[in-house]
């Protein structure tokens, strides 16, 4: 997908579940210059495997998390904006794969923290997180993060 926006407005035909899902190990999406906002759930929920792939991606004004890995799903990210959110920008847990994210923005989750890790594995170069309500990221329950050459601010 490229320059793409997936708002849901029309509330009676999205009004449950994330603006994109994807399941299982064939499941891959790359995104290049999207906006995903306003998902009723969530922005982005990726499961069982799924592989996604988002470069200049904004993640915003989602009901839930910017972003969801569960059960051995992955992505790569670069670039990427996660801000006000409901809940996390990103959160990874329930095994969820590995997470590699390069020079993306993190902030103004009013409800929550940065990012999330719990029985999965992250990795983060040069990103930002800032403006969060309670942290920049949070790692618990087995959960792996691994910061280079970023910037966390507290609130």
């Amino acid at each position: 997908m490229l320059n793409c926006c997936f708002p849901q407005l029309y509330h009676h035909i999205f009004s449950s579940g994330p603006a994109v899902f994807a399941a299982y190990a064939a499941s891959k999406i790359i995104m290049q210059a999207c906006a995903i906002h306003i998902g009723s759930q969530g922005g982005i929920l990726a499961v069982d495997g799924a592989k996604l792939s988002l470069h200049q991606t904004h993640c915003c004004h989602n009901a839930a998390s910017g972003l969801e890995l569960r059960t051995r799903a992955f992505a790569s990210l670069e670039g990427c904006h996660f801000y006000n959110n409901g809940l996390q920008g990103i959160v990874l847990w329930k095994s969820a794969g590995e997470l590699t994210a390069k020079h993306c923005d993190i902030h103004s989750h009013p409800c929550e923290s940065g990012v999330v890790v719990s029985k999965a594995k992250a990795t983060f170069s040069g990103c930002k997180f800032y403006g969060n309500y309670l942290c920049g990221a949070v790692t618990q329950d087995k959960g792996v993060l691994r910061m280079f050459e970023c910037e966390v601010h507290v609130t």
